[in-house]
């Protein structure tokens, strides 16, 4: 930290964000759950850096919104439901 501001590696988000993900088949239907992770980078105590924990709704928004952005030339989008931990993947 420099003047309260993180630096270096852990100064990304992208660093910080996870994403687990569950691929579901049932009677044919392919079906995608996600658990959005908080790698905890910027967490005070050192020794938490790296374990992941259920990522907060801000953190969870912030990676679907980093996903949607670098999928935009594939012309596809992510919709993540955090009640039922389901993704889905549409086209844009």
């Amino acid at each position: 930290m420099e003047n309260g501001e993180w630096v270096g590696f852990n100064a990304n988000s992208v660093f910080n964000d996870g994403l687990m993900v569950k691929l579901l088949v049932n009677d044919g239907q392919v079906q995608f759950k996600a658990l959005p992770l908080d790698l905890r980078e910027q967490d005070a105590r050192v020794l938490n850096h790296g374990v992941p924990v259920s990522a907060s709704p801000a953190i969870a928004d912030r990676i679907v919104t980093r996903l949607n952005k670098i999928s935009a030339p594939f012309n596809t989008r992510l919709v993540f439901n955090p009640v039922t931990y389901a993704l889905t993947i549409e086209e844009a």
